[in-house]
């Protein structure tokens, strides 16, 4: 099993889960920790991140992407500007479809590094016209664009992962965003495809370990039918442990299966 699985931080993990599907003669399970799931919180960040970039990839696989930053002007209080951010973006992005047509776009939330006023790194597959860009920048409520410059699908999953794992060092800015309840990405067009599982699952058990979890899976005796059960297990990258069952007719070895996740937790 993965060895780099040991080196995995716990310390913002609220407990376990175990929880199943079933598709005709085969069961998935899964355990997996429950996590705090914020972006303040480092280990968080970074399985979060990989998520969004797999969401995304409809849009990074794309062969023109430009990125830009929008930026506000400080002649507001801060609050003001934090406060204004998803208003001026949609107006913004309102006009860009009326110019342009449907866009795909990942929008991602910043600081800026020298003071408390918010900035959006922007990747989109259009190319806004210079002129038209800064009027309607100005329009919506930017202050003014501080950088626009092609990419490759490889490099905007870069920038993607850049941002979203970056710390927030500004306890005034974290704190603006929380209780504006802002969202630190947003997405639209080709870019949101694949968001959404069909999967309907069922919760097996919430248990204070990984072990009691498994043991959850184990007690579950609907899929546990035969020696020759074909079972194949893998950890994703999304930071859980799973588990899928070919179902025949007799009795299987559980504690094997058991055996086999416990290895790597």
């Amino acid at each position: 099993m993965n060895s780099g699985m040991e080196e995995k931080n716990y310390d913002c993990v609220r407990g376990f889960i175990a929880v199943k599907t079933r598709n005709g003669h085969s069961a998935l399970y899964k355990a997996f920790p429950m996590r705090c799931k914020s972006w303040d919180c480092p280990y968080c960040a970074k399985i979060k991140g990989d998520q969004y970039k797999q969401r995304m990839k409809p849009l990074f696989d794309r062969g023109s992407l430009y990125f830009y930053t929008f930026t506000f002007y400080h002649n507001l209080p801060a609050l003001e500007s934090w406060s204004s951010v998803s208003s001026t973006w949609n107006r913004f992005r309102t006009a860009a479809a009326k110019k342009y047509g449907r866009f795909s776009y990942v929008r991602v939330l910043e600081h800026h590094h020298r003071s408390n006023y918010p900035h959006l790194h922007v990747i989109a597959d259009v190319r806004f016209n210079d002129v038209w860009l800064a009027k309607e920048l100005k329009t919506a409520g930017f202050g003014y664009q501080c950088c626009v410059k092609p990419v490759d699908g490889e490099r905007a999953a870069e920038y993607v992962s850049k941002y979203l794992t970056k710390p927030w060092n500004s306890a005034v800015c974290r704190a603006m965003r929380k209780n504006l309840k802002l969202r630190l990405i947003s997405f639209g067009g080709d870019a949101c495809l694949g968001r959404r599982s069909d999967k309907k699952w069922s919760l097996l058990a919430m248990a204070l370990n990984c072990a009691d979890a498994i043991d959850a899976i184990n007690r579950d005796r609907d899929w546990a039918h035969g020696s020759n059960s074909i079972t194949t297990y893998e950890e994703t990258g999304f930071d859980s442990y799973e588990l899928t069952i070919i179902i025949p007719e007799n009795e299987t070895d559980v504690l094997s299966i058991s055996t086999a996740i416990m290895s790597s937790g």
